[in-house]
């Protein structure tokens, strides 16, 4: 599994201008990563189904140093069992751990799907089970909601928590004990997003689990209620949702919920794989032309000074314009642009997921893990990929590889 790092190096570029795929160090083995996670101490945390990182033994859950140019493991463990992280979330010193993994390795702490960890002390704590209902399932989505609700939910697929029997795919934790989530929802969670307007929850479901709101796979839970996104003679999208995320609106006055996936359609507007929603106003709208049919995205990140959201996937063009799975959206000039490097537009395979790590007025580092089959060396190169962006604000995105594949499409 190939990681890439990136840096902004200039100002007053929306696009990848000068960018350039540079080998790095090495990466993850195993059938790659799911997540990424940045925190205030410096380090880039990686979940997903892999056992070590530069081989160093991490089961399912890695901490990049930049400074140190290391990989580091969570002890004592180290990391879960089975190694299968596939979401994380943080807050103040807390990084929450959602998979298919069962228990901390190298303890007895009680962590079925879900993991609390302490960066600050470098220890584990129970948070309790989900999944009590013995299904087989999985965490996809972990969130924390503070200050709404000030709780942590979980996502995916399974029955149960621990003191919540009836919990169906979602369930809700208050630092004491689990709950439901409403009815929950008959199908499962992908991405669980805090907005102004609730806990906006995207995933595969049609209905709450009691088919007492249809929902079509995008809704809030308000704390009480859930509210279908709808524009009054349709609800929610035609498929799956991976990604949700709130931005402003083109004038900057107010904002809007962007909403990703597998579709086609958004109400009753058409909408190819995305499409954003107008609380307010409850009307959904198209994000320039969208991606090519049949492509689909996976994860969206907004930059700090919320100018730009980054999209990836797997999709061949942007808004018309060629976009190998990575693309960029302005929000004020509402136009769509490839990520351009001096060795090749976009990524050469689905990108999983993307995170900014904060806005820097120097040129600073990002990380890009994915599988990449290519290499000799079994664990794999990782890559750093320098980026020019109007306010230099470092991403990171997790891409999966084709075998024999070059860095970047066209290197």
């Amino acid at each position: 599994m190939a990681l890439l790092r990136v840096a902004t190096v200039a100002v007053g570029a929306a696009t990848a201008l000068g960018a350039t795929f540079l080998p790095l160090s090495t990466g993850l083995n195993g059938n790659g990563g799911l997540a990424i996670e940045t925190i205030g101490n410096g380090l880039v945390y990686f979940g997903g189904q892999f056992s070590t990182a530069g081989g160093v033994t991490v089961n399912g859950i890695a901490a990049w140093d930049p400074v140190a140019q290391t990989w580091n493991a969570l002890q004592p463990g180290p990391g879960v069992q089975t190694f299968d992280v596939r979401a994380l979330s943080f807050n103040a010193s807390t990084l929450i751990l959602g998979g298919g993994f069962s228990t901390i390795s190298g303890t007895t702490i009680p962590a079925n799907l879900v993991g609390e960890y302490d960066v600050s002390t470098g220890t584990w704590h129970s948070i309790g089970n989900v999944d009590t209902g013995n299904t087989g399932g999985f965490v996809r989505a972990v969130q924390f909601t503070a200050p709404f609700l000030n709780r942590i939910f979980a996502g995916g697929l399974f029955t149960g928590a621990t003191g919540a029997p009836n919990a169906t795919n979602i369930a809700q934790y208050d630092g004491v004990a689990w709950s439901e989530v409403g009815a929950g929802l008959d199908n499962e969670v992908h991405c669980i997003t805090l907005t102004t307007s609730g806990v906006a929850v995207g995933g595969s479901f049609s209905n709450t689990a009691d088919n007492g709101v249809n929902l079509n796979h995008v809704g809030f839970w308000t704390g009480t209620l859930w509210v279908a996104l709808s524009d009054g003679t349709a609800r929610g999208t035609d498929g799956p949702v991976h990604a949700i995320i709130e931005a402003p609106t083109a004038s900057g006055v107010g904002t809007e919920i962007y909403v990703a996936g597998d579709f086609f359609n958004a109400g009753n507007t058409p909408a190819t794989s995305i499409a954003r929603y107008n609380v307010g106003l409850g009307v959904w709208s198209t994000v320039g032309t969208g991606i090519n049919s049949f492509g689909f995205i996976n994860t969206m990140a907004l930059t700090a000074s919320k100018s730009h959201l980054y999209v990836g996937g797997s999709f061949n063009t942007a808004g018309g314009n060629t976009s190998h799975n990575l693309a960029v959206w302005d929000i004020v000039a509402q136009t769509w642009s490839a990520v351009v490097a001096t060795n090749g537009e976009g990524t050469s395979a689905e990108v999983k997921a993307i995170a900014f790590l904060g806005q820097d007025p120097v040129p600073d580092w990002a990380l890009l893990p994915g599988r990449h089959a290519e290499r000799a060396v079994c664990s794999c190169p990782v890559q750093r990929y320098r980026i020019s962006h109007a306010l230099c604000e470092p991403l990171a995105l997790l891409i999966r590889f084709h075998h024999g594949s070059p860095d970047a499409d066209g290197a």
